[in-house]
């Protein structure tokens, strides 16, 4: 390097004898200019703690320059550092003698925003201290980027139209989602709020994407003439985004609810009795048949089953049957042989229709009729 600067190359004229009348000519000089550029170093070495930060955390960004030493590098000569932003702003400046050991420079943002996210480069160059034929080198580059995510910690208020734990096959069933994002100075870029509602199958019902100006904001959907596969649960969730780059989006924020819903009551069983008669006498045998028609309903789209019952007048169960629901007649028998007296009273046939396998589908009320056995004992002489 200290061979940089201004060069002269001067001449004149003279005689080759010895005549005293022949004078020199004037000098004559032309003058150049020799720089010479410092060389490159190595790419500077960047530091960041994590992969994104949350508003409010501290950051501190850290770069180290080492210059190697060379015996081309013959006179004094400056590290420059500095940190940008991606729209190439500086933040912060360092110049150091380059004595060919680690310089570093850091710079720290405190109560990250929003804002702060971005691409963060320190570059370096080598520049001559007091030469001015002695240009510096490139500027060498590193950079890393900065992510910040957007905060949630709001849960959303769910509300039924109307309100109730239990809801009939065919009601019209309202969800309504409320969120309220609230003010923060943190963020301080444009942000949008995504609402959505969702069933038991993940599958979206319902969505909207509106700009977060912290009002409240509410998401509803409609279940209409609610059918037995409507019942479940339903759950709404929320999140902050942004078109900003280096901006993570928040958190998903979830809240559900159960819409429990009842299959419809059928129409009450009907019963014979063989033989027919309005008393039995003792040794008699009586069968009892139970005949259920439950009848077809769009309504009922899960599979269901049949469940009939026997009792007696102390509601002990004498027989029963569970058949799959598929609209057709059922029947069920109960047969009392060698009738005592103490056969005698109320037979009750009951039934309901229950889900299969379906627990948010509850069954219907237990449909019965009944009939009356008397049975009359021998008399002996």
């Amino acid at each position: 390097l200290s061979d940089a600067g201004e060069y002269s190359c001067t001449y004149y004229l003279n005689s080759t004898t010895n005549n005293p009348y022949i004078k020199p000519s004037d000098f004559r000089t032309g003058v150049t200019k020799v720089t010479v550029k410092i060389p490159n170093g190595n790419s500077p070495s960047v530091t960041q703690l994590y992969s994104y930060y949350n508003v409010g955390d501290r950051i501190s960004l850290i770069c180290s320059v080492t210059y190697p030493h060379s015996p081309l590098i013959d006179i004094a000569t400056n590290v420059n550092i500095q940190w940008l932003i991606s729209s190439n702003h500086t933040l912060h400046s360092y110049t150091g003698i380059n004595n060919n050991t680690e310089h570093t420079i850091s710079y720290t943002i405190n109560n990250v925003s929003l804002s702060d996210a971005g691409q963060y480069t320190c570059q370096y160059n080598i520049s001559s201290t007091n030469h001015s034929f002695v240009l510096p080198s490139d500027n060498m580059k590193a950079s890393t980027n900065v992510f910040i995510k957007i905060p949630n910690d709001k849960v959303p208020v769910i509300t039924l139209i109307p309100h109730q734990s239990v809801y009939d096959a065919g009601s019209d069933i309202t969800l309504s989602c409320s969120v309220t994002y609230p003010y923060s100075s943190y963020i301080d870029v444009n942000t949008n709020l995504t609402l959505q509602w969702f069933n038991s199958s993940n599958h979206t019902l319902s969505s909207s994407t509106i700009m977060n100006n912290n009002n409240g904001h509410t998401l509803t959907y409609t279940i209409s003439n609610a059918r037995l596969s409507d019942a479940g649960l339903y759950t709404c969730s929320f999140f902050i985004n942004t078109s900003v780059s280096h901006i993570v989006t928040s958190d998903t924020i979830m809240k559900f609810i159960i819409i429990n819903i009842k299959i419809p009551n059928g129409i009450f069983p009907y019963i014979l009795v063989h033989p027919s008669k309005s008393y039995y006498n003792v040794n008699d045998s009586i069968t009892l048949s139970c005949i259920i028609h439950y009848p077809t309903n769009h309504l009922i789209d899960v599979d269901t089953t049949v469940n009939i019952q026997w009792l007696n007048s102390s509601n002990y169960t004498l027989h029963s049957y569970t058949g799959i629901n598929n609209n057709t007649e059922h029947t069920i028998s109960y047969t009392i042989n060698d009738v005592s007296l103490s056969d005698a009273g109320q037979y009750i046939c009951q039934y309901n229709i229950s889900s299969t396998n379906h627990s948010f589908v509850l069954p219907s009320d237990n449909m019965r009729t009944s009939v009356n056995v008397t049975v009359i004992g021998k008399l002996f002489c």
